[in-house]
Parts: C-alpha cells; sequence; structure tokens
C-alpha cells in the first residue's frame, strides 16, 4: 500500500551510491530487491525509487538549472582564473547566450588559431537551445576545441 512504502536513510544511501557509480535506477531497484530476497520485501517500487532520485536532483538544484550553471562557472574562475566565460541577457534579464572556455582552450587557440569553425549541429538541451562549439586543428590535424556556448 502505498502509506507503508518508504525509503529508509540506508536504502536513500544505496540509491545515491548507486546512481553516483552510474547504475541505471532499474538495475539499482533489481539489485536492491534481490539483497533483501526479492522486490515483495521491498519497501518502496520502482517509480518511487525514480522519485527520489529525481527530488534528490531538484534538491540539488535549488539556484535552478541557469543559476547551478553560473555557480559553477563562478567556482571554476575562483579556481583558475584562466577560465573565461560570459553571459548575455535581454531586456527582461532573461540568459539569452553562454560562453566558456578554460585555460587548455584558451592556450589552444593562441597557438592554432588559423582554421576555427563554429559547429552547432551538435545537439540541443530540453529548451532546444542549441550547443555550439569553436573548433580548430592543430599541428597534427587533431580536433581542438577553442570555445562552447549555449545559444
Amino acid at each position: 500500500m502505498p502509506s507503508k512504502r518508504k525509503i529508509s536513510t540506508l536504502q536513500a544511501f544505496d540509491i545515491e551510491t548507486a546512481d553516483d557509480s552510474g547504475i541505471v535506477p532499474k538495475a539499482a531497484h533489481e539489485l536492491a530487491s534481490r539483497q533483501v530476497g526479492g522486490s515483495i520485501n521491498l519497501t518502496y517500487t520502482p517509480r518511487d525509487h525514480k522519485n527520489y532520485l529525481r527530488t534528490k536532483r531538484q534538491r540539488e538544484l535549488m539556484y535552478g538549472e541557469a543559476g547551478s550553471m553560473l555557480k559553477y562557472f563562478r567556482d571554476k574562475k575562483n579556481e583558475n582564473p584562466a577560465f573565461e566565460y560570459d553571459v548575455q541577457h535581454d531586456c527582461e534579464e532573461q540568459i539569452t547566450n553562454i560562453f566558456w572556455a578554460d585555460a587548455k582552450m584558451i592556450i589552444d587557440y593562441a597557438h592554432f588559431d588559423d582554421v576555427i569553425t563554429f559547429d552547432t549541429t551538435f545537439g540541443t538541451n530540453k529548451e532546444y537551445k542549441p550547443f555550439g562549439v569553436f573548433v580548430g586543428f592543430n599541428h597534427f590535424r587533431e580536433m581542438v576545441i577553442f570555445g562552447a556556448t549555449l545559444l
């Protein structure tokens, strides 16, 4: 019964450990049910398992996705002053574009800036904003990335 279902502290730790290890929720739930002698003995369902992970991720993103990204960029800038990022806002102060480049990208650009391409065919996020990369070639004709952006 739904009122009897709950995830204990130990089970929550196991769920988080499995998730951090890259184990998909379905496999992690199956492992947990085997450990207790079957899913009938487990005090939560696969849906409870997924809901717990979603709630955990939402707590971790307490600033929202954009705020978490900006916090990550600020932390990176504090760790390494050569890390660069810039944010463009619209007239309503909503983020429209984000650009970033780490120290390696900047050094690569200084050495191999002869040919630069901008590619947005990689993919989009859930808001259908394209992810773009500034790409070039090094002296071994290997691809190097000079910067990245969300448009």
